[in-house]
């Protein structure tokens, strides 16, 4: 569509925006449109992306344990065993009891609080690790989780 002078049309074949003065046709751009709307979507696309990755720690399993462990003691003796290890560690432990099981809740700054359940079982009884990992630090076990282990 061609308007009059000084003003501006689109080319149908290239898709360029091109103006029009004093009979000279003056390029304003020297790359198409549909290839800037394509780096937009490319954009688009990748911080959609990026942000879902970001996102993607905040959306894993809550209600999965982490680690299961069994032990021969009851949870009155494992929780009094894990206890002060995790006081040890600079760590600053809740716990809280029903009939059949403790509650250890260890807060965190980063992310998630890590909870430790000790259940009765058969003979003994059954731990259950709910701990929520930074990605950089899922090489080595956290202290929370020796603690857990050490009192088996």
């Amino acid at each position: 569509m061609n308007i009059t002078k000084g003003k501006f049309y689109f080319a149908d074949n290239t898709r360029k925006i091109t103006i029009i003065e004093q009979g000279d046709a003056v390029q304003l751009l020297n790359r198409p449109i549909f290839f800037r709307m394509r780096l937009m979507r490319a954009l688009f696309v990748f911080a959609m992306a990026f942000a879902s990755l970001l996102l993607a720690g905040c959306a894993s399993a809550p209600n999965d344990p982490t680690m299961t462990l069994q032990t021969s003691k009851t949870p009155a003796q494992y929780a009094d065993c894990v206890v002060p290890k995790l006081q040890g560690s600079a760590l600053h432990p809740t716990v809280s009891q029903t009939q059949r099981s403790y509650r250890i809740v260890v807060p965190s700054k980063i992310s998630a609080d890590n909870v430790l359940e000790a259940y009765k079982a058969g003979h003994g009884g059954k731990v259950f690790i709910y701990e929520r990992h930074l990605l950089a630090s899922n090489l080595l076990p956290s202290s929370f989780e020796r603690a857990a282990q050490d009192c088996i």
